[in-house]
């Protein structure tokens, strides 16, 4: 199941546009100096987040299949995905491609849906203290919430239909295998027609 599965085919252009608006000039005018601010914070969260998950039986399990090196590398894209959900001059047709792949490595891994939506309520969490940044009007922070916002729906939106894609992926090798092994009279015959197939 390769991850460029996760790469099938875009949503409508009439999707996108109603998200412009969060990946606007106006938006990146905000992003640029809040983003400057926020790298100490970001792997603050990356660490109170791992932290959230070793406490969770179903995580914790995911996570203890990693050795110190795979979990700094986790740790390491997980910032880098946050970055990219803060940063100025991207579209939401990059985020949106970004997020799926994203999304595939979680299903690969066995982070489950409902670990994901409660990773999203912290992301929501730590998003809402940024904007506590001194310097930015009142009117401006609420623009720039409303636009984080969105583009969390958005990663959130994409990431589950790479959910979608793993599993029905999953159900397509699992079938051409059944199929193998009904066709075939013994193990060797089997994993070469099932690995043909898939």
């Amino acid at each position: 199941m390769k991850e460029s599965a996760a790469q099938e085919t875009m949503p409508t252009p009439e999707y996108f546009a109603d998200f412009a608006s969060s990946y606007s000039e106006e938006i990146d005018r905000l992003l640029r100096p809040f983003h400057e601010r926020v790298n100490e914070a970001v792997q603050d969260f990356v660490d109170t987040f791992y932290a959230h998950l070793s406490n969770r039986a179903e995580s914790s399990a995911i996570l203890a299949r990693l050795n110190p090196e795979e979990l700094r590398h986790l740790k390491s894209r997980q910032a880098q995905h946050l970055h990219f959900l803060l940063a100025a001059g991207t579209t939401p047709q990059e985020h949106f491609k970004r997020a799926l792949q994203v999304g595939w490595a979680h299903a690969l891994v066995g982070v489950s849906l409902p670990m994901m939506m409660e990773a999203y309520h912290l992301y929501r969490r730590k998003i809402a203290q940024f904007q506590e940044f001194p310097g930015m009007e009142i009117q401006q922070r609420e623009r720039l919430g409303g636009a984080l916002d969105q583009r969390l729906q958005l990663d959130l939106e994409a990431q589950i239909v790479s959910y979608v894609r793993f599993e029905a992926s999953v159900a397509s090798h699992l079938a051409a295998l059944d199929e193998a092994i009904q066709e075939v009279n013994n193990l060797a015959d089997v994993l070469r027609h099932g690995l043909h197939k898939i």
